[in-house]
């Protein structure tokens, strides 16, 4: 029996791969559309090519753009694993009901773990660059305390506060028995 091309295993293989570049295509543009409505921050001062004093704090790296990269790159690879996992579960209908409820469960299983690993990942990656966004904002409020130097001031500078007066001595405490044994007990 003649197996020619669309026929058999290569069907399943074919819709597959066309699947997984839809998946690549739609994952783009799903990714560019939830960015724009959930992770742009609107009160956020945006960098504008023809405002030169948005440039200042773009060259000084005051300013951050990894964030953003990792929110959009996190947004595409978790949509780009969904879609790739839908595609690979239609390409399996191709080989029967058994490659297809085992590629259901296991597949999803696997999309799941990935998933998993990828907001890991992703959360990692941004857990550097919060820390590095909060030292230099520390940094910036240093230095708006006057001192302009950005740095801590010396303990030359510091003026000691007020130091409370010690307890005077009192007579008002009782006097400790005399003995180890209260009266009234022999």
């Amino acid at each position: 029996m003649y197996m020619g091309y669309g026929y058999g295993y290569g069907a399943g293989a074919g819709v597959t791969a066309v699947l997984v570049i839809i998946a690549l295509i739609a994952a783009i543009i799903v990714a560019v559309m939830g960015y724009k409505k959930y992770a742009i921050d609107p009160t956020e001062e945006r960098m504008n090519i023809n405002d030169r004093s948005t440039w200042g704090p773009f060259l000084r790296f005051d300013t951050l753009l990894i964030d953003k990269i990792v929110k959009a790159l996190y947004i595409f690879n978790a949509l780009f694993v969904a879609f790739v996992y839908i595609a690979v579960l239609i390409g399996s209908l191709f080989n029967g009901f058994g490659a297809f409820l085992a590629t259901l469960i296991f597949g999803g299983l696997a999309c799941l773990v990935i998933e998993l690993l990828v907001r890991v990942f992703h959360e990692s990656i941004m857990l550097a660059v919060i820390v590095a966004r909060n030292t230099s904002d520390i940094k910036r409020m240093m230095g708006a305390n006057g001192s302009g130097s950005g740095s801590l001031p010396s303990p030359a500078t510091l003026q000691p506060g007020p130091v409370p007066p010690a307890p005077a001595p009192s007579s008002t405490y009782p006097e400790p028995p005399t003995s180890p044994i209260p009266p009234g007990i022999s």
